[in-house]
């Protein structure tokens, strides 16, 4: 009897800290894989590509090659990874991670991403004027 109590009290402490371990499965260590997860489907050197190219449209044909080549030995892709994997871990949940990686490894999502680069093109140069013009206007209100 004291054998068959003793196995019940152990199976209810493993079931007790399985219990546990699903509810705690926001954890640092689950926000840290779901963000290796969503790197592996969205890398930060694909993006940087994306926008290299992106850039690179703005400028004669003759000089593209020679500036996505200097910016890929400028930019130091790591650092903006771990940049990114410190800021993806304080600020999402693994689940809200593990639903972008999801995501970005749907067609949608590849078909999505695969547009971002022209987006960000189209948008960038409107929101750097926006942002110039709200700084001078700041400015020149705390001039007054």
């Amino acid at each position: 009897m004291k054998n068959v109590l003793l196995a019940i009290t152990v199976a209810t402490f493993f079931s007790m800290g399985a219990v546990a371990f699903a509810q705690s499965s926001d954890s640092t260590a689950a926000r840290e894989a779901a963000t290796e997860r969503y790197l592996r489907a969205m890398p930060m050197s694909r993006m940087m590509e994306d926008t290299y190219s992106e850039m690179s449209k703005q400028m004669p044909v003759e000089q593209r090659a020679s500036f996505i080549a200097e910016m890929r030995k400028l930019v130091h892709v790591d650092n903006l990874e771990r940049i990114a994997k410190t800021s993806m871990i304080r600020h999402f949940t693994a689940d809200e991670l593990n639903a972008l990686a999801d995501f970005y490894s749907s067609k949608s999502g590849a078909s999505a991403m695969a547009k971002f680069g022209a987006y960000m093109a189209d948008v960038m140069p409107g929101l750097v004027q926006e942002i110039r013009r709200a700084s001078q206007e700041l400015q020149s209100t705390e001039r007054k």
